[in-house]
Order: structure tokens, then sequence, then C-alpha cells
């Protein structure tokens, strides 16, 4: 971006003006996260349908997982956890006059909002962060306003951790048992006195989700403090994880089926309409205080669609929402570049499917060959 001699110098001053451009410099984090190519295809159809110019620049932990074409410059960080990660991610917002940063992680997600105006960030306040990442805040959230969530209760040692199983039907029943901020399927586990038939042991993918009650409780008991845990009951599939845009434009969600989930990412999803269960959201999105982009999980009780998880950032199959008719990610972004107007929102779609297919790059010789 060329700035005059007597113009904005500081960073603040500089995306402050973004309302009079129409070519902007956006940093990707987590470039190497399943979900970025979609990111990146949401952010160029967005820009393109505006004739808004966009360079990307990508920044990641690892570098050899990113695709290297897709941006005009990559660049390793340290860790989100490190302290030199905020200085680190300010110096190259800096350096390569950064418009706007999106994030694609969860742990980036809360250490950038908490930058303040050192960086303008598709993020929300650290403090609804919390609350949304919080899996047993969030579902007594909905539980206390009347919205869809699971019979659960907390635990926070061995003792009200038997003491919550057994209230929920153990060993009867199985039980889920998770961390309250885990993310991507980590810190799940479902406690199960149910021995395996030899058809499931023969034919099933071990997916380390299955566990005996002694079994966690022995490795709970390795962690330096015992954990606070969300204990609910095992509610059934198909999951389906709500995309959503509040914003300028109005406010948007697009329901999708997780078909077909692999390490904790869909892998094959099918959008559909559900006006209840837009309404329980927008009740949700109201009472946490989200805008921008972002997403909520739901399985079913009955006919009751009881809430998982939220996620404070754009989703992983975020992109699949453009079947819908709404570009979300592009919706959120030129909202936090300032672009003008606004951008009508699709309300009525048909059902479409997201199919997630594997490829790589090959480097050798000084070569990259995109497969």
């Amino acid at each position: 971006m060329d700035t005059p001699s007597d113009g904005p110098q500081t960073y603040l001053e500089r995306y402050l003006m973004t309302s009079t451009k129409k070519k902007f410099k956006i940093l990707i984090t987590g470039a190497g996260a399943p979900g970025t190519s979609g990111t990146i295809f949401s952010l160029k159809s967005g820009a393109a349908s505006e004739s808004v110019d966009l360079e990307l620049i990508g920044a990641d932990m690892r570098l050899e997982r990113t695709m290297a074409t897709e941006f005009s410059s990559l660049h390793e960080v340290p860790a989100p956890e490190s302290s030199d990660y905020l200085p680190s991610m300010t110096a190259l917002a800096d350096s390569h006059e950064i418009d706007l940063v999106v994030p694609q992680t969860t742990r980036e997600n809360l250490v950038l909002s908490a930058a303040g105006q050192r960086l303008k960030t598709l993020t929300a306040p650290a403090d609804t962060i919390r609350l949304a990442n919080d899996k047993l805040k969030l579902t007594k959230l909905f539980s206390s306003i009347g919205l869809g969530a699971p019979n659960f209760r907390s635990a926070d040692s061995v003792e009200s951790l038997v003491a919550a199983v057994t209230e929920l039907g153990y060993p009867a029943n199985d039980v889920v048992v998770k961390l309250t901020n885990g993310n991507g399927g980590r810190g799940v586990r479902i406690v199960s006195a149910r021995l395996e038939t030899f058809r499931e042991f023969s034919e099933n993918k071990p997916d380390g989700m299955r566990t005996s009650l002694d079994s966690l409780v022995q490795t709970l008991k390795t962690a330096e403090l015992f954990p606070i845990l969300l204990v609910s009951e095992v509610l059934s599939a198909p999951e389906v994880t709500v995309d959503v845009y509040a914003g300028k434009s109005g406010f948007v969600s697009v329901p999708r089926f997780r078909d077909e989930i692999r390490a904790g990412i869909s892998v094959r999803s099918t959008i559909f309409q559900d006006d209840s269960l837009s309404r329980t959201v927008a009740t949700a999105v109201k009472e946490i205080g989200l805008n921008g982009a972002f997403g909520f999980q739901f399985m079913k009780r009955g006919s009751t669609f009881c809430v998982i998880e939220c996620n404070p950032r754009i989703q992983g199959t975020m992109v699949a929402s453009i079947m819908s008719g709404n570009n979300i990610i592009w919706l959120a972004v030129r909202d936090a570049l300032g672009l003008p107007g606004q951008v009508r929102l699709n309300k009525s779609w048909s059902h479409g499917q997201f199919q997630r297919t594997w490829g790589g790059e090959l480097r050798w010789n000084n070569q990259l060959v995109r497969i």
C-alpha cells in the first residue's frame, strides 16, 4: 500500500482510512490449517464481486504445511502461547502494512483479540471469546434462557466426576466428558461400560474417543491440577454446524449437517434450512454479544437441537456457506475493512453439499508443484 510522505504513518491511522481504499493486504494466520483454502476462496470470490484487490500474506508456526502458491509471502511465527507471538505478529503487520489479520485457529483467536488497537483483527472482544469457548458456561447459558442444551453436570474432582456420570445414567448409559476449553475433538471422551463387539473391532477405525471411567480417572489424575469438566448425556447424530454472520448487512445463519467427520474436521457437509434453529442461534448471538463470522455446533435430543459448542471465529468448513448465496467470511471481512454500503443477504436456499478432497505439494530441485 503506497502512502504519501505527508500521509498517515502509524498502523492505527492507516487502518482507520480503509473505507476509502480498494486495495487491501490481509494477513492470514494459521495459514496451514485445513480450512485455510476455503477461507482464501471466500475472500477472493467476495473481493472479485466488489472489484476489490486483495494481497494475501500467510503466517504459521510450520511453513512446510502451508499452500505457498496462495500467498504473496509466507512468514514463520512463534506459537500463540509464546511471549514472542504478539510482538512478532505486530512487527509483521507493520512491516507489510497489513489492513486486517484473519485468524484461522482457536489458539490464536483469543491472543490476537487481546492485542487491542495494536492489531486490527477479525476477532470478537476477549471476554466474549472466553465465554463462547467455555463449553460449560455456554451450556449453562443456553439452559438458563430456555434454549436447547444437553442434560449436564460439572465436575472438578474424581468424586464429583463419579457422581456426575452416575446421575446421568452410567454405567447403563454412555456419558460424554469434556474439558471446558477443548476444541477440534481434543479433550473429549465418551465414558462407556459397554463391551465392543467383534464387528465394531474388525470394521471400525479406532477414534480414541471411547474409554472406561477407571481409565479416564487415571488419566485425569496425571494433571497438575484436576480440570473443570463438562459431563453430559450422549446425544444423537448427525452433528449440525451453523455458520453465522452478524454485522452491518444484517444477520444470517446457515446450518449444515456434518455428514462425515475425520479427526474433528468436516469432510462432507450438506447445507439446509431450519427456521427454529435459526431463531435459537439469533437469540444466543444476542446474549453472547457475537458479531462478524462465527459458528455453533449442535446435536439432537428428539426434535430439539442441543448446543455442543461455539466457535467465535471462522470455522474450518465455513466456505460451504457460499452455497446459500451468502459469503459469510467475506461479509465479516468487508465489515472489518470498512467497505461502504451493505450486501443483500439471501434468506432462502436449497440443499447443497460440500466434499473435502485432499491434495499436496511436491517440492524438489527448487520447484513447487501442487497436486
